[in-house]
């Protein structure tokens, strides 16, 4: 929860600080990345991009079900630079706090997992603007996690910690008011 607020606390600073910028709404256009963006433009060569993203799944079958929700909330910073007329690049991370829960229910066994942590993604883009109020970005991503969590099966609890590395690709579609 510390992880969170401390998120939230830097999403407020950048907002607060940004009343001449120039705000936004994006999204991503990859399928199974419903995340939803809100750039704004500090200068001609900084961006703050808080994000959203909320994930739920859920499945069936003869044996069971599961249920799956998650809830990521991010700030990016990012050095823009023009190559072109239309076109720019732009370069920095995200810092992002997770928080999931999953629960099974089988005819075999009742699970419940917890999970929350943090991440941090350097991120670089490139974006080309085809009026001064829409853009597409493609950015790619390199992501660590740090996430804690805990597993509730049959009245039995267990803590572990998980560290996951990786990579990510997005097309993201952003529209300036």
């Amino acid at each position: 929860m510390r992880r969170f607020k401390s998120v939230l606390f830097i999403s407020a600073v950048c907002l607060s600080s940004s009343a001449n910028a120039y705000v936004g709404l994006g999204i991503s256009a990859k399928s199974n990345d419903a995340r939803v963006y809100l750039p704004l433009n500090i200068s001609d060569h900084f961006r703050v991009e808080p994000a959203l993203r909320y994930y739920k799944d859920e499945q069936t079958d003869d044996i069971g079900s599961r249920d799956t929700k998650a809830l990521e909330i991010s700030v990016g910073l990012f050095r823009r630079s023009k190559l072109m007329q239309n076109t720019s690049i732009y370069y920095g991370g995200r810092l992002g706090y997770i928080q999931e829960e999953t629960s099974i229910n089988s005819t075999y066994n009742d699970m419940v997992f917890d999970i929350d942590g943090f991440s941090i993604a350097p991120t670089i883009g490139f974006e080309y603007l085809f009026t001064d109020n829409f853009s597409v970005g493609a950015e790619a991503e390199w992501f660590y996690r740090d996430l804690d969590g805990s597993e509730w099966n049959g009245g039995t609890q267990s803590n572990f910690d998980k560290e996951t590395t990786g990579t990510s690709t997005r097309l993201i579609l952003r529209f300036n008011f």
